[in-house]
Order: C-alpha cells, then sequence, then structure tokens
C-alpha cells in the first residue's frame, strides 16, 4: 500500500482546517439568525416586546406589524411604535413618517440605538450620557398618572438634551435631565425617550412597568390603533426568491463556503493520484529554470 507524502499530508490537513472553519461559520451565523432584534413585537426573548403586544390587546386596542413591498404606516393608524430600531432610515423613509406625524400621526420613539440617535437628531434632540450613580428615572408631569404610577423603577444610561424650547418633560433622570420628552409636530405628536427597558418582555414583569408604558402611549389623542414598525428591524415580506431550505446554500455565506470546501477537496481527491505520482513536479521545473538563468554568460 503506498503511503501517503508529506505534501499530501499537508494537503489533507489545510482541507480539514478550512472544512472546521467554514463549519464554526455556519454555527455562528445559525446562531446570530437566532437573535430577534431588540423590541421586536414578535419576539418571545428576553428583549422583544411580544409581552408589550399581548398587554395592549388587554387594553381592547387595534394592533398590526403590517410590512409591506415598501415602507409606509398603515391607514387609519393613530399611533406608530418605532422602538430600538437597528435599520437606519433612509432619507425618503423618514420624510414620509415625518410626514405622516405632521399630518396628525403620533410618534413614539424609543431607544438608545445609534439609528433613534440619527432620527433624534432630525428632531433637533442630542443625546448625553448619565452618570452610573444617576440613571434611575422619576415622574416629571402630572400628565403621567393614567394609569396611576405607584411604582417607577426604570433607569437608562443616556437623557436627551433638546435643541427646542416646546416640549414637556415626562421623565428625567437624578439630576433632572429629561429621558423622555413629548412635543407638537405639525399637526401631529413626538414621544421620545432613552427608557426602553419597561417595552421589553422582561421589563414587563417589574413592577410599575407596564403602567408607565401605558402612560406613554396614552399621550396619543383618542387612541385606539398602534402601528408597530418592524421594517426598522430588517423585517420584509416574504418574496419568491426568499430563503429556503433547498437553496440556502447558493444564497448564504455559509452555504456558499461550505460549497467551496466541497468543491475544494473533490479536486483534490480527482488529483490525488497526480499529487503522489508527481508531487514536486511544478517545483522540478521552477529549479531547473533557475539553474538555466544562472549560467555564466559563454563570450561570443
Amino acid at each position: 500500500m503506498k503511503r501517503l507524502s508529506r505534501d499530501a499530508w499537508l494537503a489533507l490537513f489545510l482541507f480539514l482546517l478550512l472544512t472546521v472553519f467554514t463549519a464554526v461559520s455556519v454555527v455562528q451565523q445559525a446562531q446570530a439568525s437566532l437573535q430577534d432584534p431588540p423590541l421586536a413585537s414578535f419576539s418571545a426573548q428576553p428583549q422583544g416586546s411580544r409581552a408589550l403586544w399581548l398587554y395592549l390587546e388587554t387594553q381592547k386596542l387595534k394592533l398590526t406589524d403590517s410590512v409591506g413591498t415598501a415602507f409606509g404606516v398603515p391607514s387609519g393608524i393613530d399611533l406608530a411604535l418605532v422602538l430600538e430600531p437597528t435599520v437606519a432610515f433612509t432619507p425618503g423613509e423618514w420624510e414620509l413618517l415625518h410626514n405622516w406625524v405632521e399630518d396628525g400621526g403620533t410618534l413614539l420613539l424609543a431607544g438608545t440605538s445609534n439609528v433613534t440617535i440619527d432620527l433624534a437628531q432630525q428632531l433637533d434632540v442630542s443625546f448625553g450620557l448619565t452618570p452610573s450613580s444617576e440613571t434611575a428615572v422619576a415622574n416629571q408631569t402630572p400628565l403621567l398618572h393614567a394609569p396611576p404610577l405607584q411604582v417607577l423603577d426604570a433607569e437608562t444610561t443616556l437623557f436627551l438634551r433638546p435643541e427646542r424650547d416646546d416640549f414637556v418633560t415626562l421623565l428625567a433622570n437624578r439630576t433632572g435631565h429629561p429621558t423622555a420628552i413629548a412635543f407638537a409636530e405639525g399637526n401631529g405628536r413626538v414621544i421620545l425617550t432613552t427608557v426602553t427597558e419597561p417595552f421589553s418582555n422582561e421589563g414587563m414583569h417589574t413592577e410599575g412597568n407596564a403602567e408607565l408604558v401605558l402612560n406613554l402611549l396614552n399621550a396619543t389623542p383618542d387612541l385606539r390603533s398602534i402601528w408597530f414598525n418592524e421594517w426598522h428591524h430588517g423585517i420584509r415580506p416574504e418574496a419568491e426568491g426568499a430563503l429556503t431550505s433547498s437553496n440556502w446554500l447558493q444564497r448564504t455565506p455559509g452555504g456558499r463556503a461550505l460549497l467551496l470546501v466541497l468543491a475544494i477537496i473533490l479536486s483534490a481527491w480527482c488529483c490525488a493520484d497526480a499529487i503522489l505520482a508527481a508531487p514536486c513536479r511544478w517545483a522540478k521545473t521552477l529549479c531547473a529554470v533557475l539553474r538555466w538563468s544562472t549560467l555564466p554568460v559563454l563570450p561570443i
């Protein structure tokens, strides 16, 4: 039985190493796909907001999280919830949402991500960092008493710096900096807050958080219908070219990497005899060329 040469063993080792790296990549991608966006209305994970959805259903409110082929607020909506968006708004998407607010809609924007900060800047509000000892928030207005807030145990590491003077402070941290404000925008209204934990599944179990969220929502005049914006959590309607179990190899980075590894291994297997018979053919040719090129030049 012919033994494998050192070069063949090296090639086999590299193939195995590449296979391991590909497998790790596929596992990491699968784990990432299992992590839902923060405050997604469909997510039952601790940082999702499915519990909020179920709670609002008990308040006899009409809820929807529908997404179309293009971004837009569904008709008949009183309040648009943009909770910790993870996908940046395009200028056109922000203009559409802002126009909807100016026409009489109410926007509740809650978050601390860069996407939220960018949107707040469009509304002339910037963010500041709160010292770790001052993260607790307190009620600042009698408006937040429907339903009554017996307990308020919310915290946030960021506060708001409005560059406008037409706002009402709803919540503030211990230093008096606002953490939730409301202001008119055209014929509509904007509620902006850096307090996000009460909206989450985990936060909804904390006493007082459900009442706090409902108070913020009730700042909407004649609230009857709410839209959860999942478009900016990356949710899109399923298309003809959607990812399926039959096409994930061709359409995902991990799948394509696995195909590449299989192609390399197949090529190596097909060329195995040639590798074993003449592993140094190219090296010998190169050495011959180098030897010839270093011969002394004979005088004519």
